[in-house]
């Protein structure tokens, strides 16, 4: 495969919790995402096919705290494979700043941590392998003869970057090398106080950037191009919570001057799923417990969360802590969320608006296109319930 082999990953957020699992399981989260990060930092070593790049685009860490396991692991694993060349651009939760672990932790002298060196143009950094780049504004360039490839990128100097780097003016050194470049940033964000470093896609047109390892948000959500810049967010490693669903990992490939052949790889250990349930007609918690595992594939590495919704039978008073006892023994986690609406019933005076508004939803819901719209009618059913001072569900 031509070119130089790099691996784009980002946003580990080390320290920061698991939410919504019991303690144990928390636990055992921590330490997938310590092997996930081992896994990624020697992929593919000693093999011709190693990773001789290695961008991390911030957020490494989730803020100044890190517990003695943790750091040795990332230590130890930068160490244990030497030839790979890895650089940070730290984040807006690990920020270059007076107390930023960046600055408190000694990395391997082949680890480059933009943002840290005030050093001249010129220097040798990277045990000899790199030179340094004059500064162009905030962002600071490493030039690798070996694989004639210049690597740019930034650091966050505090929670917020209002001003975005690079800006529109930005233009790489040498138009000729592979140049690539790390950043954490949100591309076309609004550009505010308390932002994100909004850098503007039209910004990178002109750049002669190839390559654009991006972090900040969460999720993989294809490569896109600007002129013929090539940029991606590579998503988080492990997800953390049920707002980071799905399959995770990170981006894995070669870049070249004009091309790229580039994948994304999935790499989680662990995954969080949200499943929406309708339970319609139900009435009692064991029919719910079957319909559940009809619905949910067990699995000892997918964590999920089951809204349940539809309209249940008068009477059924759901118990969603119950439901997700019985169900420690079957999956690894499954957290209940009970969304649903009690049958109201509509007998009484036909004119009434209450028992109109009633039989029209009802009548609606039945005659529905699809759960999305399903889904709507229900929650327009249960906001009037509660107008006419009827409650409607147990959120």
């Amino acid at each position: 495969m031509p070119g130089i082999r790099i691996l784009h990953c980002a946003d580990f957020h080390f320290e920061a919790a698991f939410s919504g699992l019991v303690p144990s399981l928390a636990g055992q989260r921590r330490e997938d995402l310590r092997t996930t990060f081992l896994n990624l930092v020697r992929w593919n070593a000693g093999t011709s096919e190693a990773t001789e790049i290695l961008l991390i685009a911030g957020d490494l860490f989730d803020g100044r705290r890190i517990g003695p396991a943790t750091q040795d692991c990332i230590l130890k694993g930068f160490a244990s494979n030497p030839q790979t060349l890895v650089f940070i651009a730290p984040g807006n939760h690990d920020p270059i700043e007076l107390r930023s672990l960046y600055r408190r932790l000694v990395f391997p002298d082949h680890v480059f941590v933009f943002g840290l060196s005030p050093a001249p143009a010129g220097t040798p950094v990277l045990r000899g392998r790199g030179i340094l780049g004059p500064a162009q504004g905030p962002i600071r360039s490493v030039f690798l003869p070996e694989f004639k490839t210049c690597v740019y990128g930034g650091a966050f100097e505090g929670p917020y970057a209002d001003e975005p780097f690079p800006g529109p003016s930005f233009r790489v050194l040498d138009p000729n090398c592979t140049n690539l470049m790390v950043l954490h940033a949100d591309i076309d964000g609004i550009r505010l106080p308390g932002a994100y470093n909004p850098v503007s896609s039209a910004s990178l047109w002109q750049s002669g950037i190839d390559y654009l390892a991006l972090g900040h948000r969460h999720s993989h959500d294809g490569f896109k191009h600007a002129g013929e810049t090539l940029y991606a967010y590579s998503g988080v490693p492990e997800g953390h919570g049920f707002d980071e669903p799905g399959t995770c990992g990170f981006i894995a490939g070669s870049v070249w001057k004009g091309g790229q052949d580039l994948a994304f790889v999935p790499a989680g250990l662990g995954r969080y799923e949200r499943v929406s349930l309708d339970i319609t007609g139900l009435g009692n918690h064991e029919d719910l417990y079957r319909r559940i595992t009809e619905a949910v594939p067990a699995s000892p590495w997918v964590f999920y969360q089951v809204v349940l919704r539809g309209l249940i039978a008068p009477g059924f008073q759901i118990i969603p802590d119950l439901v997700a006892e019985k169900a420690c023994r079957d999956y690894s986690h499954l957290q209940v969320i009970d969304d649903t609406v009690t049958r109201p019933d509509p007998s009484g005076p036909a004119g009434s608006l209450r028992n109109l508004f009633i039989r029209e939803l009802l009548d609606r819901i039945a005659a529905a296109d699809g759960e999305e719209q399903k889904e709507i009618l229900e929650t327009a059913l249960k906001a009037g319930l509660e107008a006419f001072g009827q409650r409607g569900g147990r959120g």
